[in-house]
């Protein structure tokens, strides 16, 4: 299947994310913050606090230069008292803003993480609900960098940026303030060169925000090949490839550096840009107050002084840190903004539909399905398949005009050519894609009338590709039937043959499985996902190239406790190994998405057709 998607998981990465409102993402961030807002209120507090004292800390330079050292210049008998008052008050200032910066600091530390886990859980919750079409299409790599960088970058950008908009925000308002109120003319010229800096940072941000959501998304791509090279290290050493992969992680790698290098160049040269316009203002308000104070003038009924003139220069000076630390926050606050896109892209995907309304249940009698109309219908396992046709992409059917009837307690096996449509039916009985046109009956039901949860409960499922979980081998045993005792994982575990190998462990059943199981040999790692299948004790069993990755001797030893498996169940089988699918009730050989035989071993031999041709060698199964 993943042939299927290989364009389609290619054009994924080309194609650019839709823009965003930026207010848009930022209030779909603020109810995560808003879950710890009692400590969110106390950060604004600590934050406006330590905005007021910084304001207060620069006009206390008044009265120091007016009222205590202007005065006592050629003065004999010197009174140092009140500079030292005003210097003490200078010192308790300076401590409270101290201390006020560190409590924001670490309670918003607190803030932004707790955010950002909810986000994370959010976002994997999510994931449970996507249809499988949505994993078809993007890869783990892809997948994995939302919890990743997305989420670091939105926690990064929430725990540093929010505190230094808010900051900037409120010393920005109290500084304008406090120039107005001492020199009204020399602000003039300060609004001048504000609002050249405001157009100047808004066209910057505009840009840059396109260039971050680029870096992003090529940060993806690198993560993405990454994780498929390392996932298929072996095939890579097999066939010599370790230059190619070099050259084409060099070439992702590349695009990524360009992406990263244009929007950090922007970024952060909006900086250096500020830092040079509000040099000259400064330097042209020096000039301008100088000229005041020389000329004594009156400002608003008071004489414009020395000190007056040195608080000015000073928060000239100090109304650049909030548009310093907005620049200098800049690069993060993009990064958190592009992180936060792709992570509700992946949460505005439309979850997997749902309309079932009939369920199962488990009776002393057996399992039932109930229906809407309260009756009760006894789930003996027959499966129908009645003119289905399915595409993944429209213009290209899989399965054509598809019609089998599976009947209770039946061995069926699907043989055919790869692509041929025989893992394509078990995911339509699955549910995992719905029927386009036909139906797919269980015990005469449209399994669309079915909830999946009951519809897969129904189902024990032995997949090729093995997965083994964390965890001891008892408790990914268990994981067929997770209320099941230790005991009945260990009869599942003889049943099918595993218990011998596991036994020979080091620790047995508590053994600890890592990295999904690569101690073990492929045939052991398969033995474990029989056990699951065979503990989950379902009517229903599906059989998706079970024994391919296992060797003749432990397929022998698999096969007597496939036949307990078996036994009383609707059992599909999809098969490469015609030896396997000799005992079925019936083959059904497919191309091209039809069913073009269906017989038993023995009939189908008889035909001398496709099958005959497949099982003599004469025809490629491949």
């Amino acid at each position: 299947m993943a042939a299927k998607f290989k364009n389609r998981k290619q054009s994924s990465f080309q194609q650019l994310h839709r823009p965003r409102n930026a207010k848009r993402t930022l209030l779909r961030i603020l109810p995560y913050i808003g879950k710890e807002k009692y400590l969110f209120i106390t950060v604004l507090v600590m934050i406006a606090v330590n905005s007021v004292l910084s304001i207060t800390a620069s006009y206390l330079l008044k009265p120091i230069i007016d009222d205590c050292i202007l005065p006592n210049v050629g003065v004999e008998d010197q009174d140092w008292r009140p500079l030292i008052h005003t210097l003490s008050t200078l010192a308790v200032v300076y401590l409270f803003s101290v201390v006020s910066s560190y409590g924001q600091s670490a309670i918003m530390m607190v803030v932004a993480s707790k955010a950002a886990n909810r986000l994370r859980a959010d976002l994997f919750n999510k994931l449970q609900d996507l249809p499988l079409s949505y994993f078809d299409g993007h890869t783990n790599g892809e997948i994995m960098s939302r919890f990743t960088n997305d989420a670091d970058n939105v926690e990064v950008g929430i725990e540093q940026t929010a505190t230094s908009l808010i900051s900037a925000l409120i010393t920005f308002v109290g500084t304008i303030y406090m120039m107005i109120r001492l020199n009204y003319i020399l602000f003039l010229l300060t609004a001048v060169f504000i609002v050249l800096t405001a157009v100047i940072s808004w066209k910057m941000t505009t840009k840059s925000r396109v260039l971050f959501r680029r870096q992003q998304r090529e940060l993806g791509v690198v993560n993405a090949y990454v994780e498929e090279i390392v996932t298929g290290i072996r095939v890579v050493k097999a066939f010599n490839y370790e230059e190619h992969v070099k050259r084409e992680f060099a070439v992702k790698s590349g695009a990524y550096r360009d992406a990263a290098k244009s929007a950090n160049f922007l970024g952060m040269s909006q900086m250096p840009t500020m830092h040079q316009i509000i040099e000259i203002c400064y330097a042209l308000t020096t000039v301008l107050g100088g000229f005041l104070v020389l000329g004594h003038k009156t400002i608003g009924g008071a004489v414009f002084t020395v000190g007056s003139l040195s608080v000015f220069l000073n928060y000239t000076r100090q109304i650049r840190m909030p548009i310093r630390n907005v620049t200098s926050q800049f690069v993060t606050m993009m990064s958190a903004l592009a992180g936060a896109e792709r992570i509700f892209n992946v949460m505005d995907q439309e979850p997997e539909v749902d309309e079932g309304t009939v369920t199962l249940t488990q009776t002393d009698d057996g399992p039932v399905w109930n229906m809407p109309d309260g009756t009760k219908v006894p789930l003996r396992g027959e499966i129908s398949l009645k003119h289905v046709n399915f595409s993944y992409e429209p213009g290209k059917p899989v399965i054509r005009d598809m019609d089998l009837t599976i009947r209770p307690g039946e061995k069926v096996a699907f043989v055919g050519s790869t692509g041929a449509g025989k893992s394509t039916v078990m995911n339509l009985i699955n549910r995992f894609y719905d029927v386009q046109e036909g139906a797919v009956t269980y015990d005469g039901i449209d399994i669309k009338e079915i909830t999946k949860d009951s519809l897969r409960r129904s189902m024990g499922v032995v997949l090729q590709d093995t997965h083994l979980f964390t965890g001891t081998i008892m408790e990914n045993i268990r994981y067929g039937r997770l209320e099941a005792s230790d005991s009945e994982c260990i009869e599942a575990a003889k049943s099918a043959n595993a218990f011998e190998f596991i036994n020979a462990l080091p620790q047995g059943f508590s053994t600890v499985i890592t990295a999904d199981g690569s101690d073990l040999s492929q045939g052991q790692r398969q033995l474990l996902n029989i056990s699951r299948a065979m503990l989950a004790r379902r009517p229903v069993l599906v059989l998706d190239e079970a024994t391919s990755s296992i060797d003749t001797r432990t397929e022998q030893m698999v096969d007597a406790g496939m036949n307990n498996l078996m036994a009383g169940k609707t059992v599909l089988v999809i098969a490469h190994r015609l030896s396997t699918v000799r005992n079925a009730d019936r083959i059904a050989v497919i191309e091209d998405g039809r069913i073009i035989e269906l017989g038993s071993h023995r009939e189908l031999l008889a035909l001398k057709g496709h099958y005959y041709q497949l099982y003599t060698g004469q025809h490629a199964l491949d």
